[in-house]
């Protein structure tokens, strides 16, 4: 079997993505597919599902979706790294799948999920990708998705509940590597891991969901101190570092101005009073050389005088 929706030629075959379908398969080297059926190694797929592995092992799929289930299976393959329950009446998750370690992609879309625990997915510090769109999800535990480190893609578009950005929750604060995020209905935030030569490793802040967006989940609330209006918002660490760096820096360029402008000033008042100076200098050189020329003239005329006699 190969994935139907990718073209490949035969010679891109490998061991990754070709698949063998199974109800039941024990590898040789597992030791105890005798005696349990949640062994790592054992594959049984549950009788709800279609199931299928990667000819290596290393990917193993199981697909219980469009199948009206109610519940979560018991007796999904502890091996699985894709699962898919998607379009189900599936209304909680409770701690079916904590056993679930080897998790890389989770789909629980279009289910009748309402709340979701921090237990829930406890145990899934592999997994990727999570879609839990369309549900009913109108309340989210602060740390549902903490111990998801390796998550990068989250899906919680068309249900109740959305995101705070600017509150005190930091629903997101151990996701670093969470690049792509969608909520209410076609809100999403994308951020680039790509900063200049480096891979940044930060989580998603409203910044990266609110530069074009002013829905809900992006405005400032304010409440009202007994001294002072001040914001009820207690954002991540790095939004408040860049907005306390962008503050300052309007101020530093501000002072900057300002002192230029005073030089100016000072150069400007400087340069009129050298050119009074100046021209009063001037002015009192032409007086005296005035009257030298006055004293000589008259002292000539007297001198003709007594000539004259």
């Amino acid at each position: 079997m190969v994935e139907p929706t990718i073209r490949q030629s035969l010679f891109d075959l490998n061991s990754l993505n070709s698949f063998c379908s199974y109800r039941k398969y024990c590898p040789s080297t597992c030791s105890c597919c005798s005696s349990s059926n949640n062994c790592d190694c054992y594959f049984q797929c549950p009788i709800a599902c279609s199931c299928k592995h990667s000819f290596d092992l290393t990917n193993n799929y199981v697909n219980c979706s469009n199948r009206q289930l109610k519940q979560i299976p018991s007796d999904i393959p502890q091996s699985t790294t894709h699962l898919y329950l998607h379009n189900n009446q599936i209304n909680s998750i409770e701690n079916n799948l904590t056993y679930l370690t080897n998790l890389k992609y989770l789909s629980l879309a279009n289910n009748h999920l309402e709340d979701l625990s921090t237990e829930e997915f406890s145990t899934m510090i592999k997994i990727e990708s999570l879609d839990l769109s369309s549900n009913y999800i109108e309340n989210i535990e602060q740390k549902t998705f903490s111990n998801m480190i390796n998550l990068n893609t989250l899906y919680l578009h068309n249900n109740p509940w959305i995101p705070k950005f600017y509150n005190q929750d930091n629903e997101f604060q151990s996701n670093k590597h969470l690049t792509f995020l969608t909520y209410a209905n076609g809100l999403s935030c994308n951020r680039s891991t790509i900063s200049s030569s480096y891979v940044t490793e930060r989580p998603i802040t409203g910044e990266d969901c609110c530069k074009y967006s002013h829905a809900e989940s992006c405005q400032q609330n304010f409440r009202i101190d007994k001294n002072n209006l001040r914001h009820d918002d207690n954002s991540t660490y790095s939004q408040t570092f860049f907005s306390s760096f962008s503050y300052q820096k309007h101020i530093l360029i501000s002072f900057i101005l300002l002192i230029l402008i005073l030089i100016c000033i000072i150069i400007l008042y400087i340069y009129r009073k050298k050119r009074r100076l100046l021209s009063k200098e001037k002015y009192l050189c032409n007086n005296d050389i005035n009257q030298q020329i006055n004293h000589y003239d008259t002292k000539g005329k007297n001198k003709i005088f007594v000539i004259s006699m």
